[in-house]
Order: structure tokens, then sequence, then C-alpha cells
């Protein structure tokens, strides 16, 4: 790519003999697709790369794609990922990332997204994620709605500093949830017991650095239960709640 030295957008799609590309530090869009033989991915120190797209790489491996992210960490505000191959476990540290869709994790369990900024987030075909640590700023502003529900999920740990709505996009995103810790924002009973209600298989909430609202005062910073039936659920299971 020697010969495009002002390119700033540079889109491959289906060239299988390609097993290595420099990538020149003028790129701020880079959109790479069934490469099947890409095995080497040079980029300039220099480049600030805004949009990523890495789908159905085979043979580009987890430690090169970490470094392309590490470099560009600061810059990267759009990043699509298909095709996690056999990656059991990812963690994407990328602070103004905006937008970020990850597809065909199929062996993935853990996952861990600490994008403050993030607003927009699709996890597709990823059957058996049964652990996420989610760090977002404004939870009300993050669009899952285009997701399909993660059914394998059963941890979450939300560090956000705003989580209205709380309830809703949980209830949508991971029915099946069973623990979850809350890192950050003011919490109160109600808000609990709301996703208490709505989350049918929750056992566990802990409040970690969570300031307790006036109606947790009361049993802070003992351990409690809450009854089912305060719940309106149908099974019998308790929810413990827990201060950290």
């Amino acid at each position: 790519m020697s010969g495009c030295p002002a390119v700033r957008y540079l889109q491959l799609t289906g060239c299988n003999k390609l097993s290595h590309i420099q990538v020149p530090s003028t790129v701020e869009s880079l959109r790479l697709t069934s490469l099947r033989r890409l095995s080497q991915l040079t980029v300039p120190p220099q480049s600030t790369i805004r949009e990523l797209a890495l789908n159905n790489l085979p043979k580009i491996s987890p430690s090169l794609r970490h470094r392309l992210l590490f470099h560009n960490a600061s810059s990267i505000k759009v990043l699509e990922v298909r095709a996690l191959a056999n990656e059991k476990e990812l963690s994407l540290d990328l602070p103004n990332l905006t937008h970020l869709t990850l597809d065909q994790g199929i062996h993935l369990q853990q996952l861990e997204i600490l994008c403050p900024k993030l607003n927009y987030l699709r996890i597709q075909g990823c059957p058996n994620l049964f652990s996420l640590h989610l760090h977002v700023e404004e939870l009300p502003l993050l669009q899952v709605d285009h997701s399909s529900p993660l059914l394998a999920l059963r941890k979450l740990q939300l560090m956000c500093y705003n989580v209205k709505f709380l309830a809703r996009v949980l209830g949508y995103y991971c029915p099946r949830l069973e623990h979850l810790t809350l890192k950050g924002d003011n919490t109160s009973l109600a808000r609990i017991r709301s996703v208490g209600h709505t989350l049918e298989f929750l056992q566990t909430v802990v409040l970690e650095d969570c300031e307790p609202e006036e109606d947790l005062m009361m049993y802070y910073p003992q351990s409690f239960q809450i009854q089912p039936d305060k719940l309106q659920r149908n099974s019998s299971t308790y929810l413990t709640v827990e201060f950290r």
C-alpha cells in the first residue's frame, strides 16, 4: 500500500491471496472481511484508526488483534469483530469507543468491555457467553434493542454512573441472569426490587462502592434477603443483597 500515501478509507473483501497488509498511517477507516490467508497486518505506530472492522479473518491471531487495538486505543470509536474462532475470553479496553459489534463468538465464555463512552452494543452469535464485565458511563444511552438476548449469560458486573432503566435493559438483554454486581452509582431498594421482579432467576445482587439511598440505609452494611412475594415472583427463590 506504499503507492497510496494519502488514503483514508481502506476496505478489502474476499482477497484470498493476501497474506500481509501494510496499512498506511493516514488510514482512519479500515475494514477487512473474508481474507482467508491474511496472517500479518502492519500498522504504523503513529496511525489513528477511528473505525475498524475485522471480519472472518481466520489467520489473524488474538495477539495481533490485541496489538492493533492497543496502539489505536485512544482513537478507535467504531469496532466490529466477526468470527472469533476458538477464543473463550475477550477483553476490550477502549476509552473512546462508541459503537461495538461482536458476532460469531461461538466459544466465547467471558467478555470484558471497558468502554465508558459506549452507546451502541450489539452481541450476536455468542451462545456460550456466561460472564460479562461492562463499564459504561450512561446505561440509558446504551442501545441494545437490536441485539438478541444473551440467554447463556449468568454473571454481569456493571460499572456505571447512571443505571436508570436498569430493569428494562437487563430484562431484555440477559433474562436468565443469576448474579449481578453493580458498581459506581447510587442505588435504591426500589430499583433492586424492580430488577429482582424482572429477572426471575436472579439470586444475588452485590453493591460495590455504591452509595445506598435512604430506603437501603436501614440494612447497610449487612447483607439481607428479599422474599419472593416482595418481588412478585412466581418462583420461591430469595434475592440476596450484599454490600462491599
